[in-house]
């Protein structure tokens, strides 16, 4: 038999809360303190390729998008190892 190859997305929901200060940051030879903060719930996505052999070894690569508020998005690159017994 081959190995079993699936396309995959998942969706995801999560709750956050965060504060951020930035201080000294220079903006036209003025000191500027920033601070950001917000918390809610938002929502998050995943695309990638699972490959799952039949000695029950599987493998896994995908992207990652999560936006929290207006402030922060984090995009990521992820990768993973699996076995099924």
């Amino acid at each position: 038999m081959s190995p079993q190859h699936s396309l995959f997305i998942d969706i995801s929901g999560f709750q956050y809360d965060y504060e951020k200060e930035l201080t000294g940051f220079s903006f036209d030879d003025d000191r500027v303190d920033i601070t950001a903060n917000d918390d809610g719930i938002d929502f998050g996505a995943s695309v990638g390729w699972r490959v799952r052999h039949d000695n029950g070894v599987g493998v896994r690569g995908g992207v990652d998008y999560l936006r929290m508020g207006s402030d922060v998005d984090v995009g990521s690159i992820g990768a993973g190892v699996s076995y099924s017994f």
